[in-house]
């Protein structure tokens, strides 16, 4: 980590690096290492600065250990997979409002550090470094099982398939959002219009996060597209879905809802559709996958790449509106 800080005999800010070494923390200015004593006497130092090279010294002390003594710290504890390292509880009036802040900013240095030193020591596998805040600050350090690792935050890329957005849900920001916002009115809008789709439709819905990835993949068949909107109600949405087109020419529907954490990894529900108009003859409703198999299906690769295109002439046109609009403002 690289801070500035203002130095006594410059009047420029002067980039400084903390160091911590298997003797200790050091201060490195100008290629030179100092103690941290030392470089309170030479340099001057905010009262941020203070606190933060404090939070230093506090993590060295926890966690100067050898490689294999820090891994002891939990490897000897196997009743918990967590150990918490720092914990300030705060339950004072609402005057000790900028107390409470800063233990919460000292909470989240001491997370930054433990990081550093996981990834230093290549333990980052092992362990991972979380922060609650609230009224109170907390840093816990997480065992990690081997082999679990969070699932792609962009589903249909994972499987190659085709993406009918200019941005997958996962990766827009407030200035973006309403793009993909457009994008899904218009694929809904053109689903409802082509007849393809206003007829039997088949469900194949595959949990693919790390929790539930060996879930029974579920089969369903529905009249038409409005039995379909229905049947989206009962997924969390509560982080978006993307829309796209398997190679095999299927609609595909990636739906991301709450986040959770499993085993120490971080994941989101997500669970991945396969939609398909097929040759109906039957009841409707959740169906054996012999009979899903069994069912004809109706080829609509057409039918979703000019539905790619329709978005990206709406996407164009939206632009060009906030263009106009800018201009106006102008």
């Amino acid at each position: 980590m690289k801070y500035k800080i203002q130095a006594k005999q410059k009047t420029d800010l002067e980039t400084f690096q903390v160091k911590m070494l298997t003797d200790g923390v050091y201060i490195s200015v100008d290629d030179k290492d100092v103690t941290v004593n030392d470089f309170y006497k030479d340099y001057m130092v905010n009262r941020d600065d203070a606190q933060l090279l404090e939070d230093i010294e506090e993590v060295y002390t926890i966690l100067n250990l050898s490689d294999g003594e820090f891994g002891k710290v939990f490897d000897n504890n196997q009743e918990k997979d967590e150990w918490t390292v720092f914990e300030y509880n705060f339950a004072g009036p609402e005057t000790y409002d900028y107390l409470m802040e800063c233990e919460q900013q000292r909470a989240r240095s001491l997370a930054e550090i433990i990081q550093e030193v996981l990834e230093e020591r290549e333990l980052k596998e092992n362990y991972r470094c979380k922060v609650e805040l609230g009224n109170n600050a907390k840093v816990i350090l997480k065992r990690r099982y081997p082999g679990i690792e969070r699932s792609s935050d962009d589903i249909l890329r994972a499987r190659g398939y085709e993406s009918m957005h200019k941005f997958p849900i996962m990766e827009c920001d407030d200035r973006i959002i309403d793009i993909h916002e457009k994008e899904i009115d218009t694929i809904f809008d053109s689903l409802y219009k082509e007849p393809l789709f206003l007829s039997a439709l088949t469900i194949r819905a595959e949990c693919v996060d790390v929790a539930y990835k060996d879930s029974p993949v579920r089969y369903y068949v529905v009249p038409d597209v409005s039995e379909l909107s229905e049947h989206l109600y009962g997924y969390d949405f509560k982080n978006g879905c993307d829309f796209g087109i398997t190679k095999e020419g299927s609609l595909a529907i990636a739906i991301y809802g709450r986040g959770y954490e499993y085993k120490g990894a971080d994941d989101n529900i997500k669970v991945l559709l396969h939609i398909d108009p097929v040759k109906m003859l039957g009841s409707y409703g959740e169906i054996t996958k012999k009979r899903y198999d069994s069912l004809v299906r109706k080829d609509a690769s057409k039918q979703l790449h000019s539905m790619k295109d329709t978005v990206e002439k709406e996407i164009k046109k939206m632009y060009k509106e906030k263009q106009n609009e800018y201009e106006k403002r102008r």
